[in-house]
């Protein structure tokens, strides 16, 4: 079985058509010409599918097949690989977005077929192959001054003291939030200038899921709250040893 080619487009598993129209439905108003007809044409959203593994061509070949086969016609998604001879050896995810020069192209999400990938698509049909849907997050400190409703006026305070405290506060924010796999600063040395007010930090999630559960959030991610919808899903799939299968009716 060949390789997809460099830059194919792949149509990963939908769930039924009620499930994903209800999604939209409740996104509002800006779907509405898809919900007059299963056939009627939207702009697909692309989703890139990154190996962060040294997969074989014929894994390769085999996991793709498998969400190729799983496929239904609802086209709501593209999902785009790279070129078969190029992946990336397990990285963790902040290496894997930096490698990526802090971008996961139109979506600030993306599929990752890693090891665990590769090991569940060595074993002989036991077990569905999983993949991680990642979302990857940014704040900067100015964004956060501007979202800030607490007490007293942070603008009488000295400028790196206020900068400290804006950092800070994006930290602690990230750390109690149960769903962060990982966060970081995209630049990491000390406060040295007023111009670190839009140094970037990045929260990423991760959600292991099949293939039809990779699509099913995907394609609700378009539409509605991303990660209030990745901690509903991280919900459901702690149900099923932590692997998210889609929602069902």
């Amino acid at each position: 079985m060949c390789c997809v080619p460099a830059g194919s487009d792949i149509l990963l598993e939908a769930d039924p058509f009620a499930q994903i129209e209800q999604a939209v439905q409740d996104s509002g108003a800006a779907a509405a010409p898809y919900l007059e007809s299963p056939h009627a044409r939207m702009d697909k959203t692309i989703v890139e599918l990154i190996y962060n593994a040294p997969f074989p061509p014929a894994a390769r070949s085999h996991l793709e097949s498998l969400l190729i086969a799983a496929a239904k016609p609802l086209e709501l998604l593209d999902f785009k690989t790279s070129n078969p001879s190029e992946f990336y050896n397990e990285l963790s995810l902040p290496d894997l977005l930096k490698c990526r020069k802090f971008s996961f192209g139109p979506n600030p999400y993306v599929l990752v077929a890693d090891g665990r990938t590769l090991q569940e698509l060595n074993g002989n049909g036991a077990v569905v192959p999983t993949i991680q849907v990642v979302l990857a997050n940014s704040f900067t400190p100015m964004q956060e001054w501007q979202a800030y409703k607490g007490p007293g006026d942070l603008g009488f305070l000295a400028p790196f003291v206020r900068l400290a405290l804006l950092r800070a506060m994006m930290e602690e924010r990230v750390r109690l939030d149960r769903y962060t796999t990982v966060w970081f600063w995209e630049d990491d040395k000390k406060l040295t200038s007023e111009s670190q007010y839009n140094d970037s930090m990045w929260q990423m999630k991760a959600l292991r899921a099949t293939p039809n559960g990779a699509h099913y959030a995907c394609v609700v991610y378009t539409v509605k709250d991303r990660n209030a919808m990745h901690a509903l899903y991280s919900t459901e799939a702690a149900k099923t040893d932590g692997v998210f299968h889609g929602l069902k009716d």
